[in-house]
């Protein structure tokens, strides 16, 4: 017998919501709990309703969906979180990642999309979509990113940081399967792989071949203990590993 997801939709768009509903409730096992369209509700339907994956807009009828995200995670370190919203910047998709949601998806994206998102999170992955991922991609390429976890979507004033950070970075072992830092090649690498290169086009830019250029992104994907370039995107955020246009 397949076993049920338990989904809570937390959404103040009530006919997006309801669609949406429809929509999970078509796929095999998933199974939605119900909507909410604020924030008091929410920690104490999880509990009663077991839930097991909670779909989180950012923007809620007098709650704040990111403060609503700190306040679970630190309840229900386990349960999965989607954080789903109108809201399209990197330096968002940043913010919720650090703050320990497993998603990103924005309201443009399709039900299948949605559908992919949840099925990515239970198998313990990290799943951002392609316009938020495009995001966090040209935001650390630009370097804006927010620090303050206090401040609001609307209000986040962002900074530009440098790159030096990543010259000298040590890595806790608690956080990665290796201590070792990075060569200066590999950090001259992993600068262009968040700049969404091809090993290929690497190579082209280094003057360097294209077997050694792959040497090097494994190599770098060992030291920073990540398996493709979305868990890559993620540990740079985790490490705050710091980058220039």
């Amino acid at each position: 017998m397949e076993q049920v997801v338990n989904i809570l939709i937390a959404d103040d768009h009530l006919l997006f919501a309801k669609l949406l509903k429809h929509e999970l409730n078509s796929e095999p096992g998933f199974n939605v709990v119900g909507i909410l369209d604020n924030g008091p509700d929410i920690i104490e339907t999880i509990e009663r309703d077991n839930v097991d994956v909670l779909l989180l807009d950012i923007h809620l009828n007098q709650s704040n969906g990111i403060a609503i995200l700190e306040e679970i995670r630190g309840i229900h370190p386990k349960l999965k979180i989607i954080m789903q919203t109108f809201e399209t910047g990197g330096a968002i998709v940043k913010k919720v990642i650090e703050l320990g949601a497993n998603g990103f998806i924005t309201k443009f994206s399709d039900s299948d999309d949605i559908k992919k998102s949840i099925h990515a999170v239970l198998k313990g992955e990290t799943y951002l979509c392609k316009l938020s991922y495009d995001n966090l991609m040209t935001t650390m390429n630009q370097g804006i990113i927010n620090n303050s976890r206090n401040s609001t979507p609307s209000k986040m004033n962002s900074q530009m940081l440098s790159y030096d950070k990543i010259s000298d970075m040590g890595f806790d072992d608690n956080k990665q399967q290796s201590s070792e830092l990075l060569s200066e090649r590999e950090k001259e690498i992993l600068k262009l792989i968040v700049k969404d290169k091809s090993s290929k086009a690497i190579a082209d830019d280094l003057s360097i071949s294209y077997r050694t250029v792959e040497t090097h992104r494994r190599n770098i994907f060992r030291k920073l203990g990540v398996r493709n370039s979305l868990t890559l995107m993620k540990r740079i955020i985790e490490l705050d590993l710091r980058f220039e246009a």
